[in-house]
């Protein structure tokens, strides 16, 4: 019985040692993240999500780093983030897609000369300024087909 009582204290020590070590090993990262909101700021990030989402990021990915790694990454990533498109991990290519999203090229279409030839039903209860909207709806490069009615 006393050999039960001896186990029993020193797996409530291991605990308790145990539970301390782990508070340690993640007290980096509940210091900073107090702070991270302002500094993010400070950077000049701004946007709510984005500040979220490298929020998110820290908690993932620096567990394991001190306070000054996590701001030196995040300078680094806010102030070249095209270095870490290509990156092995798949959480920082997205960050990295999120602070320079790639550029993309507006198509721009002509009108149509003329607008296609639409049904119209209840053209007395129709107004003036939807006939105009929908002429202007027909000349649309994407448009195939159309109809016009009154509001039931």
């Amino acid at each position: 019985m006393r050999n039960g009582i001896s186990v029993s204290i020193i797996r409530l020590k291991l605990t308790a040692k145990s539970k301390k070590l782990m508070a340690n090993s993640q007290q980096p990262i509940a210091r900073i993240m107090g702070n991270l909101k302002k500094e993010l700021t400070k950077m000049g990030v701004t946007d709510n999500v984005l500040r979220s989402r490298m929020l998110e990021f820290v908690k993932q990915e620096g567990k394991h780093l001190t306070d000054e790694q996590i701001l030196s990454l995040l300078q680094d990533f806010v102030a070249h983030p095209e270095q870490y498109r290509q990156h092995q991990n798949p959480r920082w290519r997205a960050l990295a897609e999120l602070l320079s999203p790639e550029e993309t090229t507006a198509q721009y279409h002509e009108l149509r000369e003329v607008s296609l030839p639409y049904a119209v039903f209840g053209r007395d209860l129709i107004d003036p300024l939807a006939f105009r909207q929908m002429n202007t709806a027909m000349r649309l490069p994407v448009t195939v087909a159309g109809a016009l009615m009154p509001d039931a």
